[in-house]
Order: C-alpha cells, then sequence, then structure tokens
C-alpha cells in the first residue's frame, strides 16, 4: 500500500521532469505554437545525439524564417548545415537544406 502511494505521487513528477523531446517540439511547432516550439527546439539543439540536434536546428531555422527573422535565424540555419556535414550523411543534410516545415502542405526536395 505505501508502494503504491508512492508511485502515485513520485510518477506524475517524474512525468513532469522530463525535459524537452523532439516529438513536443514538433508538435508545438505543427499546432502553430511557434514561440513554444522554438524555445524546445533550441533546448534540443545541445543535444548530444546529433541529429536530434541537426533536427532542432534546422527546425528553429524554419521558424525563425516563417516569422520573418531572417537575421537571427542566420546563426541556426548555419550550425544545422555543420552538423549535418558533419554527420556524413547527403540525405540528412538535403533534407536540411531542402524540407518545409512540420506539418506543411507543401513539400520541397527530399521528404
Amino acid at each position: 500500500m505505501r508502494r503504491r502511494i508512492l508511485l502515485t505521487v513520485l510518477l506524475p513528477a517524474a512525468v513532469f521532469a522530463v525535459g524537452p523531446s523532439l516529438d513536443h517540439a514538433i508538435a508545438l511547432h505543427t499546432a502553430g505554437r511557434l514561440p513554444e516550439a522554438l524555445r524546445e527546439y533550441r533546448a534540443l539543439a545541445r543535444s548530444s545525439d546529433p541529429v536530434v540536434a541537426a533536427t532542432a536546428l534546422s527546425n528553429a531555422c524554419v521558424i525563425q524564417n516563417d516569422l520573418g527573422e531572417y537575421k537571427a535565424a542566420l546563426p541556426d540555419c548555419r550550425r544545422a548545415l555543420e552538423v549535418c556535414r558533419a554527420l556524413g550523411d547527403p540525405g540528412t543534410l538535403a533534407r536540411a537544406l531542402c524540407r518545409p516545415p512540420p506539418g506543411s502542405s507543401r513539400r520541397w526536395g527530399i521528404s
């Protein structure tokens, strides 16, 4: 009984303690909650997983461009390309260069 109570209290706390996730950031992005999505992407850009970092940086670049903040987007765009090039995967690099924003009906380049 005591264990059940402890789990009931700790489990929700553990769920809220989880940091940003790429799925959550994309969900915010597709829902049009751009400032929140941008914050999530920027937090994910520091990920030790280079694929997550590249995706987050690329999507942050997309949001800033959509908002007309072109100069602010440049560092994220450039960093996304650097990480993609370092991965050595031409497909990842192509997606960084030619991808529509998440949830967009537009299709550019490689999907």
